[in-house]
């Protein structure tokens, strides 16, 4: 009888085919039985590995987690026991995941149709636990997450930009997930770093979304979904043809392909982007490196004391240009590089801007017939101009009027007519969610707790929309429709019924229509506030970093919308701090792509602080609020009467 000891020992083939017959928790069992098996495994891990992979759940995902766990590359065949070893643990982390996740996920799922019992489920309930393919799904996705909290910005950029569209929605539920990450542990930088991630995947799909079909990103989240819980959705069999319907878009007409409307105009902010690295490199552009263009993507080194350590410390230790090795040159780039005027943006940067800009340019289509694709040259069409002062809202119900002395009337015209288009495009950016559906990303607790229902209804900020464009001398028969008296009753009648539906609550006779009239009564008693006080934002900050492109965070944009107007934007301030704000983010994103020059020689617009007031206007000429009474003056809220430019 073959035993393993030494004088009548078993076959080391024999013990290597025994090996690959195991799953890799027997197999490191039993190699820890006795001192020969364990030798037998070492000595011959990688031809053993061959034949446990195919028994290691979503080996190939597995392998990449190890990789960057600092293990070797997946495609590495050197296989040691302490790969195996570490793959068993990660192995044994994923199923303690799945096991809470049965505890507290799957027994809560509740399907309201017996045909879906019947289809996915053999006519039975559906089980308390995670089917296989639902734990192959998790499984997946887990490692994936795992691996994106483990790398840094540029690498997991990278690494999520060459996933599946329907990897990348699996990936974003596990946000969600309400348990640490492999060996992540409860902590503020933790969930700072979820946070982080998600709102980079957030503004990858929509882009990617909309690359591929030509349309807006769809969500497929279990917050709105009766059958699906906690954000959960895409891992379910019995959701998989829904889902299968977004992730491929089978709602398009076959016979017409996406077509890829050209309302957002780039060639301002590519020339933003030209100017910027021609500036950095006036004689020769060679040296540009793709990794130094990374490291430095988004910095504003001339606001931000962190940014510009960063930049002098990359450039000192060679990381930066390393082609340029010249003493004197490396000190001249970077005195310039610490001078860039706002972000250091890239063309990466500049794509995930457009996630913004597409959104907010679909809200402004609404003002101009529905013929031709350029939206700046359809709306300023629509400009009527009219008077000789230009209009600048300072508040959500106020416009005040600003004397502007321009000799050339040509000039004048452009010039009101650009101040006004800009002032449409902030407007859309303050209330995006509204006029677009749109959610822009936010923690977990903020989406349960659904902020969303408490802004105004997208037929009220539409009919807004269209007050402002009148006000500021567009006008297009779009323009007149947006106008038209906006009528709560059809929202608040849905309103009432949501709250008291009629299969729950006996209803008198004509109830919905009396109560909701009562309370478009009493918000008519409402004015509109007159009162306003121009407060700008601090453009840098010591707390964290914010994000630096893309769509907005949700608690930033509601933090920063009420300060997104003229005033407040085209301020000339040269404050520095350790990072820049959120508001400082936004605000050079309008730069970038709206222009840095309202006013052609004053950078101060009406009702900054650092505006000057001219003593000499005459009283009488004082502009006027228009619907309101004019507002007591202060020192931070008293109007500039003349702009003097020298053309």
């Amino acid at each position: 009888m073959h035993t393993f000891s030494e004088s009548n020992p078993i076959p080391t083939e024999v013990i290597i085919n025994i090996f690959g017959e195991l799953p890799l928790p027997d197999a490191l069992h039993l190699a820890a039985t006795c001192r020969r098996l364990r030798q037998v495994l070492n000595d011959n891990t990688p031809t053993i590995y061959k034949r446990l992979r195919k028994k290691i759940p979503c080996e190939r995902y597995a392998r990449v987690l190890l990789a960057d766990q600092g293990g070797l590359p997946p495609y590495s065949s050197s296989v040691t026991i302490r790969d195996l070893l570490r793959l068993r643990r990660n192995a044994r982390i994923v199923e303690k995941a799945i096991e809470v996740f049965d505890r507290d996920i799957t027994p809560k799922i509740r399907i309201p149709l017996t045909s879906i019992d019947d289809e996915f489920y053999g006519g039975k309930p559906r089980p308390l636990h995670l089917l296989p393919s639902e734990r192959h799904r998790f499984t997946r996705s887990y490692y994936q997450f795992w691996s994106l909290l483990l790398l840094d910005r540029p690498s997991r950029q990278q690494r999520y930009q060459r996933m599946l569209l329907k990897h990348l929605y699996m990936v974003y539920e596990m946000v969600d997930l309400n348990q640490p990450i492999g060996d992540e542990l409860v902590s503020s930088f933790a969930d700072e770093k979820r946070c982080e991630l998600a709102q980079e995947l957030t503004d990858y799909l929509h882009y990617l979304y909309h690359d591929i079909h030509g349309v807006d990103y769809i969500d497929f989240s279990g917050h709105s979904i009766s059958m699906r819980t906690r954000g959960h959705a895409a891992i379910w069999d019995h959701c998989q043809p829904d889902f299968k319907k977004i992730v491929c878009y089978q709602w398009r007409n076959p016979e017409k392909k996406p077509v890829k409307e050209e309302e957002v105009k780039l060639s301002a902010s590519l020339r933003h982007i030209e100017k910027i690295w021609s500036g950095l490199f006036p004689e020769d552009t060679s040296p540009v490196d793709t990794q130094s263009v990374r490291l430095l993507a988004n910095l504003i080194p001339q606001w931000s004391t962190g940014d510009r350590s960063e930049a002098t410390q990359l450039m000192n230790d060679g990381t930066l240009f390393p082609d340029v090795s010249e003493g004197t040159a490396r000190d001249d780039l970077l005195h310039r590089l610490i001078h860039v005027r706002g972000r250091i943006v890239t063309v990466q940067s500049l794509t995930q801007d457009t996630l913004l800009w597409h959104s907010c340019a679909k809200a402004l289509r609404q003002l101009v017939p529905k013929r031709g694709t350029d939206l700046r040259h359809a709306i300023m069409t629509q400009f009527a101009g009219g008077g000789m002062e230009w209009p600048v809202q300072v508040a959500e119900s106020v416009i005040e009027y600003v004397a502007v002395d321009m000799r050339d009337q040509r000039q004048f015209h452009s010039g009101r007519a650009n101040a006004a288009y800009v002032q449409l495009w902030c407007f859309t950016i303050r209330h995006i969610e509204s006029l677009t559906g749109l959610k822009l990303p936010a923690r977990k607790d903020l989406c349960l707790r659904n902020p969303h229902a408490l802004r105004q209804t997208q037929r009220e900020a539409n009919h807004r929309l269209g007050l402002l464009a009148k006000r500021l001398g567009f006008w297009s028969p779009q323009v007149d429709s947006l106008c038209a008296d906006a009528d709560l009753k059809p929202n608040m009648k849905a309103y009432l019924l949501g709250r008291r539906p009629k299969n729950t609550y006996a209803h008198p006779d004509r109830w919905e229509e009396k109560a909701s009239r009562k309370v478009v009564d009493l918000l008519k008693e409402l004015e509109e506030r007159a009162d306003y006080q121009v407060v700008t934002p601090p453009l840098t900050t010591e707390a964290a970093p914010p994000k630096r492109c893309g769509l907005p965070a949700f608690t930033s944009h509601q933090k920063d919308r009420s300060s997104l107007f003229l005033p407040c934007i085209y301020i000339d301030s040269q404050s520095e701090g350790e990072n820049p704000s959120s508001f400082c983010i936004l605000r050079d994103m309008i730069f970038t792509f709206l222009g840095e020059d309202m006013f052609p020689a004053e950078p101060h617009p009406p009702g900054t602080p650092h505006t000057p007031i001219h003593e000499d206007f005459p009283m009488e000429e004082q502009p006027q609020l228009q619907g309101v009474d004019p507002v007591e003056e202060g020192p931070e809220r008293q109007l500039q009467g003349e702009l003097t430019p020298q053309l």
